[in-house]
């Protein structure tokens, strides 16, 4: 997995069929607040990056599954999956205001609509 900023551009089909861009990857807003957490070193960073991508792309996803899917490519710098989680990831997903506990899922918030 690559982390970092990201931007794919694909066409999808609304539930309508109508064909419509979708430029997938981490809004400006969540890319800006990644890149101003505190953390220890820029592996950390990357591996943040990383956990958002997935969920941005993935959707919801359990710290089991994050751990499974992202941990083994972006590890961080820390030697366990688990330290990785608990003193890495956990704590930025919490300290960002684009990403969200929903029961025991992680999963980047839904926009407020007018």
């Amino acid at each position: 997995m690559v982390a970092g900023p990201h931007r794919n551009r694909r066409a999808t089909r609304s539930a309508s069929g109508a064909a419509h861009d979708y430029e997938g990857g981490l809004s400006r807003r969540l890319e800006n607040a990644i890149s101003t957490l505190s953390a220890p070193d820029e592996r950390e960073r990357v591996a943040i990056y990383a956990v958002c991508y997935y969920l941005s792309e993935y959707g919801p996803a359990t710290p089991e599954t994050l751990r499974n899917e992202v941990y083994p490519t972006d590890t961080g710098g820390h030697d366990d999956a688990e330290s990785w989680w608990s003193e890495c990831v956990r704590p930025a997903l919490a300290a960002l205001e684009e990403v969200e506990l929903d029961g025991d899922e992680w999963r980047i918030a839904r926009k407020e609509t007018a």
